[in-house]
């Protein structure tokens, strides 16, 4: 359970000002994907492109979550939102 909690924690630090990064337009948001780690933009890029699992799949990717279905389940979350 509380590995949920943080789990869930930390995607809502960092995917509200990534949503916010991601909305703007023309050189501000050159410069925010530029500051982001590459693995954000990327997990961005697939959410983008393939939804909200494939997006926690790439994020999660060689971590301790990796395979994780606890992990996976969060993916319902960002269809929320």
């Amino acid at each position: 359970m509380r590995k949920r909690v943080f789990f869930l924690c930390c995607c809502a630090l960092f995917l509200a000002p990534l949503v916010s990064a991601a909305q703007t337009s023309g050189p501000k948001e050159r410069v925010a994907s530029e500051s982001l780690p590459p693995i954000i933009v990327l997990g961005l890029e697939t959410y983008k492109t393939s939804g909200p699992e494939e997006a926690v799949r790439t994020w999660i990717k060689g971590s301790a979550l990796d395979g994780s279905k606890d992990a996976l389940s969060q993916a319902n979350l960002l269809r929320q939102i």
